[in-house]
């Protein structure tokens, strides 16, 4: 059975071997990047690794993409450790992505606190469109009517920093309080274990 802890969020991070390490030929769809490169043109930053324009269904090289969501982390939260600030992003990016298209269809009428598990699924399964090659696997265990473990494989995102702020940024659009703990096998496979409590917290508005 895992052993999950919660994340040391001053622990050091090594980006660049993780950037590395990532496969040849793996890609992401515009709409992420795109929103980091319009939060910092919206806070008057330039961003070295960030693209005049992104479409956001066209593909784009999750390397290239990593790099950029490194750099915003720095520049966005310049007084946060790099695992604290690739959280943040990720909380923040569920605010965005639920004023998105995709996201209105997919999280809308699902961000209740009754409804959090379904919310948090759909979220998670969001990437198996979003993200490819490899296409990572994604499978969401229900524990009980307030707990879920999510379990992620071929998954380059920083599981256990940006994506466990995604999940919390998830519980917050739901109106619950999250917890996670995570166990990690390698860079790109582990479980994150969430619970959240019904008790009402602030809705998420952007970065």
């Amino acid at each position: 059975m895992p052993s999950f802890l919660t994340p040391d969020w001053n622990a050091p991070i090594d980006t660049e071997a993780h950037i590395r390490a990532i496969p040849a030929g793996s890609i992401i769809k515009g709409m992420y990047p795109a929103a980091i490169a319009a939060e910092a043109k919206k806070r008057g930053m330039k961003l070295a690794h960030a693209g005049e324009k992104y479409l956001p269904f066209l593909d784009y090289p999750m390397t290239d993409h990593t790099r950029l969501l490194v750099e915003g982390a720095r520049a966005f939260f310049p007084e946060l450790p790099m695992r604290q600030a690739l959280r943040k992003i990720g909380r923040a990016a569920v605010g965005v992505f639920m004023q998105s298209t995709l996201g209105k269809a997919m999280l809308g009428g699902l961000t209740q606190p009754e409804t959090t598990l379904r919310a948090l699924t759909g979220m998670t399964r969001a990437y198996t469109t979003s993200l490819g090659k490899p296409t990572p696997h994604v499978e969401v265990r229900e524990i009980d009517e307030t707990a879920c473990i999510v379990r992620l494989s071929d998954f380059w995102l920083f599981i256990d920093c940006h994506q466990v702020g995604i999940l919390e940024g998830v519980c917050r659009a739901c109106g619950v309080k999250g917890e996670m703990r995570v166990a990690m096998e390698a860079p790109s496979r582990g479980e994150i274990e969430c619970r959240w409590e019904p008790t009402p917290q602030s809705r998420p508005s952007g970065f």
